[in-house]
């Protein structure tokens, strides 16, 4: 899996909700051929607790070098079609929900990882194991590196995916001709919204999930157009992809393609009021938690907006604040050309006074953004 892209994952502490030790797992028999695979919670999701080691003559897979104990490899395609009766390939979402949870308690890496891959730790049950990965060329990277599909297709040639190592476990993507590891999730776990699709920039070729919410069709990512002036979140050139760049109001009047916009005020205030089911005004927890993205300290991401806090930059001597914590985007909406300042959409997290355990989550629009100062983008269908 090539050009990983690591997900940035602030997570609130909390603990794992199953403390796992040999012999708490149930069991699952499948069906189909009688295998039989651990069943672990972790969480709020219910998963295989082993690879999958299913093939028909309609499956595209490959054998890893040791199936008995890493399971098989399959194609994205295929992976569509391996698990059981009451199980599902996992969305991205959940992979990210998994490492948060699975970061509570040490590293997502020796808490994912099996006990016999290089002293895993696996407080988490999930007992990732190093089945490498195959391309049509060949096989590489046994007992180096484990690679599990997700059900999220990125584009029509890539899909995302778990990845672990010794080092580290992300969600990355890569090409969804190759053979990966395959994970199953309980059917009764909550799913993505399906309601999506991917548009491309006809400017730049860029592609962006869009997603449905309220009968509106919305970006779901962060614009990331340089036709424009722009700057990087927090001032990284090689921050992860997803969210996007930083605009100021008068560039970002403009940045959006053809057939979208620069929301307003009002079409922000109903996102608002539907995410928090009918509560338009103050700080909106409810709307917070369900538009953040889950890497996003654990939020819902209910309607798949996900909301990633790419903070802001101001001051002339290129200051950036709030990233991990804020997500800030340009609404349409002045008071007047003259106006320093225009409305904007904010959601964010921040950590109690008193209480470093304790955070608060908030949703708004207000009308005190300078112009002057750099926010993200999201466009909203015409």
């Amino acid at each position: 899996m090539n050009n990983l892209i690591k997900t940035v994952t602030f997570c609130i502490i909390t603990l794992i909700t199953t403390a796992i030790s040999a012999g708490e797992y149930d069991a699952f028999t499948d069906e189909r051929d009688g295998n039989v695979y651990k069943v672990v919670k972790i969480g709020r999701e219910t998963w295989l607790a082993e690879n999958m080691r299913y093939t028909n003559n309609d499956i595209d897979y490959k054998e890893s070098q040791k199936p008995h104990e890493y399971g098989y490899l399959y194609s994205f395609a295929a992976a569509q079609k391996v698990c059981p009766a009451g199980f599902r390939l996992p969305t991205k979402v959940e992979f990210d929900r998994l490492l948060t949870t699975a970061y509570t308690r040490g590293t997502e890496s020796e808490n994912l990882r099996h006990k016999t891959w290089a002293k895993g730790r696996n407080l988490s049950g999930f007992g990732a194991l190093p089945a490498g990965k195959c391309e049509k060329s060949g096989c590489s990277f046994l007992d180096a590196e484990a690679y599990f599909w997700s059900g999220t297709a990125r584009n029509k040639i890539t899909a995302y995916g778990l990845y672990v190592d010794i080092n580290k476990a992300l969600v990355s993507y890569g090409n969804s001709a190759s053979y990966l590891s395959v994970r199953c999730i309980e059917e009764s776990a909550e799913k993505q919204p399906t309601d999506s699709q991917i548009f491309t920039d006809p400017r730049d070729g860029k592609e962006y999930k869009t997603v449905k919410i309220n009968n509106k069709i919305w970006f779901a990512e962060n614009l990331r157009y340089a036709g424009v002036k722009h700057r990087w979140p927090n001032g990284d050139k090689n921050i992860d992809a997803a969210y996007g760049y930083l605009y100021k109001w008068e560039d970002a009047m403009t940045a959006c393609p053809p057939g979208f916009h620069l929301p307003t005020r009002e079409e922000f205030n109903d996102l608002l009021k539907y995410a928090g089911d009918g509560h338009k005004s103050g700080f909106n927890e409810k709307a917070s938690d369900n538009l953040r993205s889950s890497s996003f300290l654990n939020g819902k991401d209910t309607y798949g907006f996900g909301a990633l806090p790419a903070g802001k930059k101001w001051g002339r001597r290129s200051r950036y604040d709030g990233f991990g914590f804020n997500a800030l985007f340009w609404s349409s909406m002045s008071y007047s050309a003259a106006a320093n300042t225009a409305f904007s959409f904010t959601i964010r997290v921040y950590r109690d006074d008193k209480n470093i355990f304790k955070y608060h989550r908030e949703a708004y629009t207000h009308d005190d953004a300078k112009k002057k100062y750099w926010l993200s983008v999201r466009c909203i269908k015409d």
